[in-house]
């Protein structure tokens, strides 16, 4: 049995995840992390099994759409910065023989307050820890996005 894993991006219309020498609209393929990363130059699509743990690695602001895929395929991050209690895991070339399809479920506006909150959260020594698992933290309205009851994380 596959198990269920997230990806977030910018991209409003993907539908598979496809090895690098697949090139068309609607496929997301392994790519080098932009070079302000201080991270391993390993083309990657980046995966994990919560979507909190997604936005905790995402360092950027703006409106990101939420992908689910099932696979058994994603190899443990290495060498990645940024929280170590947040798993991260990547599917490379090596990986992907075959094109595994993405669901789409929705979108979130990620902003500094729920990044902050998400960052606070994460942390293994915050008393609130593992709130982010779950799934009453979330509100999912009529139109897809994903709304972090703030409250949660007072």
């Amino acid at each position: 049995m596959s198990n269920i894993w997230y990806h977030l991006s910018s991209a409003p219309n993907l539908k598979t995840v496809a090895h690098s020498s697949i090139d068309r609209d609607g496929t997301i393929n392994p790519r080098k992390p932009d070079k302000s990363h201080d991270e391993p130059n390993i083309p990657r699509v980046c995966l994990a099994s919560k979507v909190w743990q997604c936005l905790a690695g995402i360092p950027k602001n703006g409106k990101l759409h939420i992908y689910e895929l099932e696979t058994d395929l994603p190899i443990k991050a290495h060498g990645t910065a940024g929280d170590a209690n947040v798993d991260e895991y990547w599917l490379t070339d090596d990986q992907l023989k075959s094109e595994i399809p993405l669901l789409y479920r929705g979108f979130i506006n990620l902003n500094n307050e729920l990044y902050l909150a998400i960052t606070c959260l994460s942390n293994v020594e915050n008393p609130k820890y593992g709130i982010l698992n779950n799934p009453d933290c979330w509100n999912i309205t009529d139109d897809g996005e994903w709304l972090f009851f703030q409250e949660y994380s007072k």
